[in-house]
């Protein structure tokens, strides 16, 4: 068996990836939205949801390589 290099790092990107998961809901949550414009809906938090993962998710990646 090796020296659980990869065991070390599997579970360090699982990590980084629950820390992405909630920053990107956390960010979210706490963006600041405007209901003045009455016929302008706010984009739903989902749509911005995912594209934060995904860049959060590539800068966790960056920091574990």
């Amino acid at each position: 068996m090796g020296n659980g290099d990869m065991v070390t790092m599997t579970l360090l990107q699982g990590v980084v990836n629950a820390f992405v998961m909630f920053l990107a809901r956390a960010i979210v949550i706490l963006l600041p939205r405007s209901e003045r414009d009455g016929d302008r809906q706010p984009p739903p938090p989902t749509a911005l949801i995912w594209p934060l993962e995904l860049l959060l998710g590539i800068a966790g990646s960056l920091v574990t390589a």
